[in-house]
């Protein structure tokens, strides 16, 4: 059976099953301690405040600050995805050494150079996947 495991987006859905959880177990002790009509009573008296906190964890974000949620969001999903790419755009294989990274970069430098007549895009593309490939090697 695969491993069931939360992406950054689901943090929210799994805290509002946590707290649904939590509301299920507090209203069983409510009405195992105190009774049906005493679980009543005190249903009936703390409504205005379940309302209360639900208004407050439903409240949108403004949308400036939902643009920087946003924005971090495909940061961090950015930097934390696999470098398979990198090392195969370098044209080696994931476990390389420092010192075979720098020897691929170098190697793959020659030929996509703008001033050896390669594409600068492609040129920016490599130095990003270089550097990420050596930051993953060093920690």
């Amino acid at each position: 059976m695969a491993e069931t495991q939360l992406s950054f987006f689901d943090a929210d859905a799994a805290r509002e099953h946590e707290r649904k959880q939590k509301d299920i177990e507090l209203n069983a002790f409510i009405l195992k301690v105190l009774g049906p009509k005493g679980a009543k009573r005190w249903h009936e008296k703390n409504a205005t405040l379940q309302a209360k906190l639900d208004e407050i964890r439903i409240k949108p974000l403004r949308p400036d600050l939902q643009a920087a949620v946003d924005r971090t969001r495909a940061k961090v999903l950015a930097a934390t995805k696999p470098l398979t790419n990198e090392f195969a755009q370098l044209g080696i294989a994931q476990g390389a050494t420092k010192r075979e990274i720098k020897n691929a970069y170098r190697r793959q430098a020659r030929k996509l150079h703008p001033d050896a007549g390669g594409d600068d895009a492609a040129f920016k593309r490599l130095h990003e996947a270089y550097r990420r490939a050596l930051a993953s090697v060093r920690e």
